[in-house]
């Protein structure tokens, strides 16, 4: 262990490649996480990967007289959902749990998430559980180096910036994106995705840790590029699963219309008008429905 901390004080990244700590980064958690102490009590917290964080605008729901908190990061999936939910869900105490389910993360073996959270979240019981069930060289080493950067007290100076490149954080949690479009026509291969046991039983304890206590659950896609969702041959599939753990389940690629040069920055994220246009979909769906309520 000893050498391990060493060699990822002293040697370049690049040559410690099973331990890959990166403090701050493009999710901005580091900031996120910080912000979760001025989120009390919300209606509605949103969970997921990158769509949830550069999907759901705060700001939009505030509008509407919706106390939101953002809890997405990058490529998360329902591992860290799970152990995200599991640290914060007492302190953020929302009515509504709005969960970004991208089929695609799914799938993932959620190695790359963990070391994103390892490096910007405090680490705990709860992260040692996230580290056991991926058993991952990568995952163990870097955590060891994270332990102890935390109790070393090595990254209380750090402070992320609010702008990072073309992005800006938001208070609780949604990353505005500055507005650019998304000018390909990018043809997919057709594939079939099989989701992950592992991801299925995190999310499946998860679902079931909200309904015991009494949260009422809202899984969302996002609404990708065509192509790139009408690549997935199963969605119908996947669409089922989802609505065999609640009815409270929306495809949004299915429910609105978009056009993929005016409302994306690239094939799967979108952009500020695309945001617009999603949240305020959601939103009237959402009281149509009367699964939230307005002011």
């Amino acid at each position: 262990m000893v050498a391990l901390i060493l060699c990822a004080l002293v040697l370049p990244s690049g040559l410690t490649k099973n331990i890959q700590y990166h403090i701050g980064g493009t999710g901005q958690m580091n900031s996120r996480i910080k912000d979760i102490q001025n989120f009390k009590n919300c209606d509605i917290v949103f969970l997921g990967s990158s769509h949830a964080y550069r999907s759901f605008d705060t700001r939009i729901f505030s509008q509407q007289h919706i106390k939101s908190f953002n809890l997405g990061s990058s490529s998360q999936t329902p591992i860290q959902t799970e152990m995200l939910l599991d640290k914060y869900l007492d302190y953020l105490n929302p009515k509504t749990i709005v969960y970004e389910v991208y089929p695609l993360t799914f799938t993932e073996d959620g190695v790359e998430s963990a070391l994103d959270l390892i490096a910007n979240d405090h680490i705990d019981l709860n992260t040692f559980n996230m580290v056991l069930n991926l058993n991952h060289t990568k995952v163990y080493n870097t955590f060891l180096y994270g332990y102890f950067r935390q109790f070393f007290s090595l990254n209380d100076v750090f402070s992320e910036p609010r702008n990072i490149n073309d992005d800006t954080y938001i208070d609780g949690g949604f990353v505005e994106r500055k507005l650019t479009y998304y000018n390909h026509d990018s043809v997919y291969k057709s594939k079939m995705l099989e989701l992950n046991k592992n991801q299925k039983q995190s999310f499946e304890r998860t679902i079931l840790k909200l309904k015991q206590r009494g949260v009422k659950i809202i899984l969302v896609q996002a609404p990708v590029t065509h192509n790139l969702y009408n690549s997935v041959l199963n969605n119908s599939v996947i669409d089922s699963y989802y609505i065999s753990k609640t009815p409270n389940y929306f495809n949004f690629n299915n429910v609105i219309n978009l056009n993929d040069h005016q409302h994306f920055f690239d094939a799967d994220h979108l952009n500020q008008n695309g945001v617009q246009f999603f949240n305020t979909s959601l939103i009237n769906l959402l009281k149509q429905k009367e699964l939230i309520f307005t002011k």
